[in-house]
């Protein structure tokens, strides 16, 4: 998914390079998850093991995923580190939201809101578009804003009508 609402405290401010451009942050909320798979990965493979492809709850052997003498940081990436996510706040300071896309690992889309009906409201009155090639009516926008996930999302499509016709045809 291109989009995320993340819970902000009130008066957060989104960190700038040089003033100009947003540093890309990651949901400090998947720190501490991120954190133990990296450690768990970086103890399997010690042991000359790796996830499974096909089944990610498997384990199988390095030899039999067909990786020999790779180094892990080239298999699994860096190690996360705290300075790149966001702060983690307590649910009575994370009172605000806002949008972030995620292909760049998280920067802001839009201020912060205080009721997911307002983030959803600006969302379509400044036509935000989920991805490159939909938009999201009021009622998507609000159902993203209180979890639902893209899947879950264009799933319900068939039930109701949460997306608007694509922006671009490609016909």
């Amino acid at each position: 998914m291109s989009r995320e609402v993340r819970k902000v405290a009130a008066d957060w401010q989104h960190p700038k390079l040089n003033d100009k451009l947003f540093v890309p942050l990651l949901n400090g909320d998947r720190f501490l998850r991120d954190r133990q798979v990296y450690e768990e990965n970086r103890r399997m493979w010690d042991l000359g093991m790796v996830r499974d492809p096909e089944n990610a709850k498997e384990w199988i052997t390095r030899r039999e995923a067909g990786i020999c003498q790779t180094c892990f940081y080239q298999y699994y990436g860096n190690e996360p580190h705290q300075e790149q996510y966001m702060p983690v706040w307590t649910q009575d300071q994370a009172t605000h939201f806002m949008l972030y896309e995620t292909l760049t690992l998280g920067t802001p889309l839009s201020p912060a809101f205080k009721t997911e009906e307002a983030l959803a409201d600006w969302c379509v009155s400044h036509n935000i578009t989920l991805c490159p090639t939909r938009k999201l009516t009021f009622t998507g926008w609000l159902q993203l804003c209180r979890g639902i996930t893209l899947g879950q999302l264009m799933r319900e499509k068939i039930n109701t009508v949460l997306l608007d016709e694509p922006v671009l045809d490609f016909a």
